[in-house]
């Protein structure tokens, strides 16, 4: 397998020089998925992760996934029972290729804090609001920081490893090691997901657009429609510009995090 062989990619990740790969097995957002890890010492790839299947042997629905990846870690949660709710978090090694995995439970993939720390949105229950959990790296439970163990109604988190942010419908909340509580924005601009951060600027989608806020000013601006896309990632901003027409490409924009002037306040 190569390379050429992997269709239908929808997230990439890195690890160190080497790719992270999030595929569809059809070019559809409900397709059944594989993950793929890619050497760039060996030129192979290996596929690490894959849609369960039931006893009919029809692929198992699982939470959207944007795998994490830490050191030689590549982590990720998906369903692997009939249990469309209960979810099971893996870890492979991409030194020795060992995958390891974490009791089941209701939780969606971690985001890395620190450097030893994961911090995990589950639910007790599948009606649930989902709250925050620790992981250790090797997937056992570790302490949660006192600042978070109040969180509740996470949609979507995020983190760089500094600043870990999470939307609660609408609002907006982020915290950073040291301070006391997690700091609330509060937006009109209806419920948040896809969230990214770098340093002080993170970035959104909604209904209609998609959204950068800069955390130095409490600021946000809207940058694309609901057809583009934003990303905060490695102290850059990623902007890509919706399709003039359907089927045409979409132009990508790029702009160094640290040169870009702080947003007026709202």
């Amino acid at each position: 397998m190569s390379l050429t062989d992997v269709s239908d990619v929808y997230q990439a990740e890195y690890v160190g020089n080497d790719l992270v790969l999030y595929a569809f097995d059809t070019p559809n957002l409900d397709s059944p998925f594989s993950l793929f890890y890619w050497s760039s010492v060996t030129g192979k790839v290996a596929r690490i992760g894959a849609s369960a299947r039931d006893q009919q042997g029809q692929p198992i629905a699982t939470p959207f996934i944007r795998p994490l990846v830490v050191n030689k870690y590549v982590y990720w949660s998906q369903t692997v029972s009939t249990d469309p709710a209960r979810t099971v978090t893996f870890r492979y090694d991409t030194t020795s290729g060992v995958t390891i995995q974490a009791a089941p439970n209701f939780g969606l993939t971690p985001v890395a804090f620190g450097s030893s720390l994961l911090l995990q949105p589950v639910v007790d229950d599948p009606k649930g609001l989902r709250h925050f959990s620790a992981l250790h790296l090797d997937l056992s439970p570790a302490e949660l920081p006192s600042a978070l163990t109040s969180v509740g109604g996470i949609n979507s988190v995020a983190s760089d490893g500094t600043t870990i942010i999470w939307t609660l419908g609408s609002d907006i909340e982020f915290w950073r090691a040291g301070w006391i509580a997690p700091k609330l924005l509060s937006t009109d601009l209806g419920p948040l997901w896809e969230t990214t951060i770098s340093g002080n600027i993170a970035t959104f989608s909604s209904t209609d657009r998609t959204v950068v806020v800069d955390l130095r000013s409490d600021a946000w601006t809207s940058v694309t429609s609901q057809y583009g896309s934003s990303k905060a990632i490695n102290e850059w901003l990623i902007v890509g510009d919706p399709p003039i027409a359907k089927g045409s490409l979409s132009a990508s924009h790029m702009a160094q995090i640290a040169s870009l002037s702080q947003l007026p306040s709202c």
